[in-house]
């Protein structure tokens, strides 16, 4: 089986998410999309987020209808570690025996990967799978910066040609504090949570 990992914060998980990995379901010889809830992303550090329980709650509602979805908590057991993806992937890959992970990122992620921990290590042993961001245009030549040639082509090649899906989580943060509507940028169940538990309220 070929397992999908597309790991993230999901705070919130928004319409964006759900509609990315449909459409890689939809379009790829993925068979199944394993959502990984990041703990402790070296990415953001000092920055707030919500609770690993608060996202994995939403992230698990957002999911619920779909079956080729699931979610992980595996980064949630190395805490207070930092959640380093080649880590991820190698207890995964323990987990999953027999089944080819291919991990899933932005084109942002692409190309800033040279600079992810064994970010290198990442792209020689894994599949990788990048959905396109609006405003990224990721190249040979500007990969070629920090990959060799060979592998910048390899790496280019891994870019789909898919809708770019503009939803942020930082933008829906934003509005809720500005008490504007998000009712059409999450699930519907996934706001009366929001609501409920007075998340993103400063």
């Amino acid at each position: 089986m070929n397992i999908g990992v597309f790991g993230g914060t999901f705070d919130p998980p928004h319409n964006g998410h759900i509609s990315l990995a449909k459409s890689i379901i939809d379009n790829t010889d993925i068979d199944k999309i394993l959502f990984v809830l990041s703990a402790a992303p070296p990415h953001k550090p000092g920055k707030p987020i919500s609770s690993f329980k608060d996202r994995m709650n939403m992230l698990e509602i957002a999911i619920k209808n779909y079956t080729c979805f699931t979610t992980s908590d595996i980064e949630y057991k190395r805490l207070p570690k930092l959640s380093y993806m080649y880590d991820t992937l190698l207890e995964l890959e323990k987990i999953n025996s027999g089944d080819n992970l291919i991990l899933i990122i932005g084109e942002d992620s692409l190309d800033q990967l040279h600079s992810w921990y064994r970010g290198k290590d990442i792209a020689g042993k894994w599949d990788i799978l990048t959905y396109p961001r609006p405003g990224e245009r990721v190249t040979v030549k500007s990969l070629s910066e920090n990959w060799t040639r060979e592998m910048s082509k390899k790496l280019v090649s891994t870019i789909q040609i898919m809708p770019v899906f503009p939803v942020s989580a930082t933008n829906i943060r934003e509005r809720i504090i500005n008490k504007e509507n998000i009712k059409d940028l999450v699930n519907s169940e996934v706001l009366d949570y929001i609501t409920v538990n007075n998340l993103y309220i400063e």
